[in-house]
């Protein structure tokens, strides 16, 4: 895959585009000029494939010490590779828009933690993360909360059960409605779109999931409208591998995701 840090691999509207390029392993990469941010009502997702971040030298230098302190405290070595991996991503992501280096961001947080860029950066981009196994997705908003998730399409976990707890009647009445060998695809469905309607909104564990009702306009739908907390937000279906599903939840309209993949992850 080329470097061009620009390339568009697809333009996403709805649930079963996907990018056109498999994983890698992680190459860091600066973007060599300051890149367009989202226009109007428009959603970036950048996505990346790969587990191993920079050595330790090379990553102290970019991650600020909350990070570094979280990323130090994993004991199985995979999973400090695929955090450190994804908050390397994310930085080089950011930066990209901002004409800075990586390791120069601020980081703040809302009333609920989630985070977002410090006021001292001057900008009005808005980004959360999301990641499951080697894949990350990172959303971009200009002005508006955002919220993204990702979740590997599992038939054998337990999602009936799942969903009788989390889900609202009609959700799972859709559930049960879709035939046996389907039923994984449209659980997961539902509950990636739940999720990134909850980050969005930036109460995470401080709002149950059952806040975040989607059986009105159905799931084949390229994008649906929600009430959340008051605030109306738009989210869409994602596919970036085939194994895995995902969502992007952004307030307000929404006219295009531009789903991209970071360069040197392919």
């Amino acid at each position: 895959m080329s470097d061009d840090s620009h390339r568009c691999v697809a333009d996403l509207l709805f649930h079963g585009h996907k990018p056109d390029d498999p994983p890698a392993a992680f190459a860091p990469c600066h973007a060599p000029a300051v890149m367009p941010g989202p226009e109007g009502d428009e959603v970036h997702v950048w996505q990346a494939c790969g587990s191993r971040p920079p050595d330790s030298a090379g990553i102290a230098a970019i991650l600020d010490d909350r990070e570094m302190e979280r990323y130090r405290r994993f004991h199985r070595p995979e999973d400090a590779g695929r955090y450190g991996f994804a908050h390397v991503t994310l930085r080089n992501v950011l930066a990209s828009y901002l004409g800075t280096d990586p390791g120069a961001l601020a980081f703040g947080h809302g009333p609920y933690g989630k985070p977002r860029m410090s006021i001292i950066m001057g900008t009005d981009l808005r980004f959360n993360m999301a990641h499951s196994g080697d894949i990350v997705l990172i959303a971009i908003a200009r002005g508006r909360e955002v919220g993204v998730d990702v979740e590997r399409v599992d038939a054998s976990y337990p999602f009936m059960d799942t969903a009788r707890s989390y889900f609202s009647e009609k959700e799972y009445a859709l559930l049960l409605a879709a035939p046996a060998d389907q039923r994984p695809e449209t659980f997961f469905t539902l509950w990636t779109r739940k999720e990134a309607c909850i980050k969005a909104a930036g109460k995470g564990l401080h709002m149950p999931l059952s806040a975040v009702d989607l059986s009105g306009q159905g799931l084949n739908s390229d994008r649906q409208e929600v009430v959340v907390d008051g605030a109306r937000y738009t989210v869409a279906g994602l596919k970036p591998l085939p194994e895995y599903l995902g969502a992007v939840a952004v307030e307000g309209p929404l006219s295009a995701v531009r789903l991209r993949v970071w360069p040197g992850t392919r």
